[in-house]
Parts: C-alpha cells; sequence; structure tokens
C-alpha cells in the first residue's frame, strides 16, 4: 500500500512538473475566425503558442498575439514559425500591427520598425524576393548580423533578393556625394542608407549624382553618423541632380546628402542583397476580426 502511495505521488509531481514546462515555454496565443494550423494539428478557435510552434493559415488569417506584446496579423496561405524573439516568416505574408522586441524574419532578413507605432507588411513573392511595405511609421531591414541594409519609409515599398554568397558581399549604391570634416558621404537614393566612402580621388565628386561599385571595409569607424565604410573600386557620374551646397562660402555641406532621383524603379545592392525600389506594394487584405486581442489560456 505504501508503494503504491509513492508511486501515485511521483506519477503526479511528474505530470505537475510537465505542465510547469510547458507553462514557461508558452509564448503567446494564436486566434482565427476559421480553422488553421498549429504545428500541423487542426485549431478552431484559439490556441496558446509555445516556444519554435509553426502556425499555418488556410483560407482566412490568423492573429498572434506575444506576451512580450508583439501583434502579428499571418495572412491567408500562409506559414511562420514563431518565437518570443523572433517570428520566421516562412510563406505567404504577415502584417506587424504592434512591435516589441521581436522582429519579423524572412529569408534571413530581419524586418522592424524604426519609429514607435509603425505597421509594416512583410509578403514572400513566388520569385524569392522579400516585399517590405511601411503601412505606417518607418521600417528597418538588417541582416542576422545587424547590417543595416535599408530604411523604408512610410508609404513606400522596398524589395529583397539575397544574392549567391560570396566572399565580399558586392556593393553598389547610388546617390549624391557629399564632401565635408567627415570626409566623403553618400546617401543612397533607393535603400536611404548613409555610407562613409573611402578611395582615391574622390574630391572631384564631390556634390555630383554618382554611381559606386564598392566592397565593405572590415572593422573600419564610420563617420558622419554613416552605418558602414565602403571601399570604393568604381564610381561613375549619372546625370541626376544634387542640392546646392547650403554654406554662405559655397562649400559641400557637412549635412546629411540628400540625393535626388528621377522617378520610377530604382535599385541597389548591400552586402550581396539587391534592393528594388519604386515596385508596387502587395495588397494587404486580411480576413478576420482584429478588434479584440484574444485571451491567453494556460
Amino acid at each position: 500500500m505504501r508503494r503504491t502511495t509513492k508511486v501515485l505521488l511521483w506519477a503526479g509531481l511528474s505530470v505537475t512538473a510537465a505542465g510547469l514546462v510547458l507553462a514557461a515555454n508558452v509564448i503567446g496565443v494564436a486566434s482565427g475566425t476559421a480553422a488553421f494550423l498549429v504545428d500541423r494539428a487542426q485549431v478552431q478557435g484559439n490556441a496558446t503558442i509555445i516556444e519554435g510552434a509553426v502556425v499555418e493559415t488556410r483560407s482566412s488569417s490568423s492573429r498572434l498575439l506575444l506576451n512580450n506584446g508583439v501583434r502579428l496579423q499571418l495572412e491567408p496561405q500562409s506559414r511562420a514559425k514563431v518565437f518570443a524573439e523572433r517570428v520566421i516568416l516562412e510563406q505567404g505574408a504577415g502584417r506587424l500591427t504592434q512591435a516589441g522586441p521581436a522582429a519579423l524574419v524572412a529569408k534571413g532578413l530581419q524586418v522592424a520598425p524604426n519609429e514607435k507605432d509603425a505597421q509594416i507588411h512583410v509578403a514572400l513573392s513566388p520569385q524569392g524576393a522579400v516585399r517590405v511595405t511601411a503601412l505606417q511609421g518607418a521600417a528597418k531591414v538588417t541582416t542576422a548580423e545587424g547590417l543595416v541594409l535599408a530604411r523604408v519609409n512610410a508609404g513606400s515599398t522596398l524589395a529583397f533578393e539575397p544574392q549567391a554568397a560570396t566572399a565580399a558581399p558586392p556593393y553598389q549604391v547610388e546617390g549624391c556625394l557629399s564632401a565635408g570634416a567627415d570626409g566623403f558621404l553618400l546617401k543612397d537614393a533607393t535603400t536611404n542608407v548613409l555610407f562613409d566612402l573611402r578611395g582615391e580621388n574622390l574630391a572631384q565628386y564631390a556634390g555630383r549624382y554618382v554611381q559606386v561599385t564598392a566592397s565593405q571595409w572590415p572593422n573600419a569607424q564610420p563617420a558622419g553618423g554613416a552605418s558602414q565604410v565602403l571601399r570604393v573600386v568604381q564610381i561613375k557620374v549619372l546625370p541626376m541632380g544634387c542640392p546646392a551646397p547650403s554654406s554662405r562660402d559655397n562649400q559641400p555641406s557637412k549635412g546629411t546628402p540628400t540625393s535626388h532621383r528621377a522617378s520610377g524603379r530604382t535599385k541597389a545592392i548591400v552586402a550581396g542583397v539587391a534592393v528594388a525600389g519604386g515596385v508596387a506594394a502587395a495588397t494587404v487584405g486580411l480576413t478576420g476580426d482584429e478588434e479584440q486581442p484574444p485571451t491567453i489560456s494556460r
């Protein structure tokens, strides 16, 4: 009798411990007005989400509400792997409606708000590109290592397509070259990223709109608020306008350069990732009630 009691007590403690471990791994809740899948199991209504769970939608969208405050609308025919610190979009599209510490990851690229209350739409195209639309506020796109690829302004869309990996990822950027006390700076017209350019005979291009082919200068400290230092390999003047110098002595402005590009599609290559601007935004059409967040059950 005593042995039976011990066995039952041990079994009860094991079940309790398993329940506590499961509760500790719960990171949020998923909900939808129609059936969706969580780790390949069909769900109707709400489901708690544990670390690493895969949520997949069918004909309707699903809402993901994480305990850290991140809120994501997963569109129909989409799939995402959910972690507390990141949501990996594996198929389809998602809309980040409330930001938090978690980034939305697509094809290794990390998309996060660059402003408070920003709303971002991320879609995987059939051709393999990642389309990022800043619906409200601005967004920032980085590599897994944190290297800034682009800043997406509110109301605009950029398409990203990682290229084949190379020992020295290529760069091709364009914009107005500014010369000042901080050296030579160029804000790329497509990605809105500021670069610190270094190379020979750059002074003759100051104040002109140029296209630059370059490579990253490892371990160099960027100047003038730039995010990266580039070693110029080739530079070419393009027939685009640049703003006049702002100083009274007609010297190049020391502020952030502003690039003026003709309307239409623009392209850049940053750290081996092709970035296209002037692309049409993906249609954002979500099915399902978004007014009330679901209640997390444990």
